[in-house]
């Protein structure tokens, strides 16, 4: 199974191909997604936003697994309950939001 990472590098190896291939059939030279440019036209700024969205999901990944490695800790030591359907993440998220903003 590949990792978070793996796997939105791979994400972003693939929109960056697509953005290769469409700018070789298009004759057009576009800047490669992570480049600021001004010159950015609608198809090369949708490739640039969804590898924005990749990394951002790659970090949520992390977290989530984080989360996960954290809150299986806790509930072994009692400190959370996790309902049933509820993931580690979401149970911690709703404990921490409880505990430091007493809602």
């Amino acid at each position: 199974m590949k990792t978070a990472k793996e796997m939105a590098d791979e994400i972003i190896t693939l929109l960056t191909l697509c953005q290769t291939l469409q700018s070789e059939k298009d004759g057009v030279e576009r800047p490669a997604p992570g480049i600021y440019s001004r010159e950015r036209d609608d198809f090369s700024a949708r490739i640039n936003d969804a590898c924005v969205c990749a990394k951002q999901l790659q970090e949520l990944l992390l977290m989530a697994n984080q989360l996960t490695s954290v809150g299986t800790e806790m509930e072994r030591q009692g400190q959370l309950q996790v309902s049933v359907g509820m993931s580690y993440p979401q149970a911690i998220v709703e404990y921490l939001h409880a505990q430091y903003l007493g809602e």
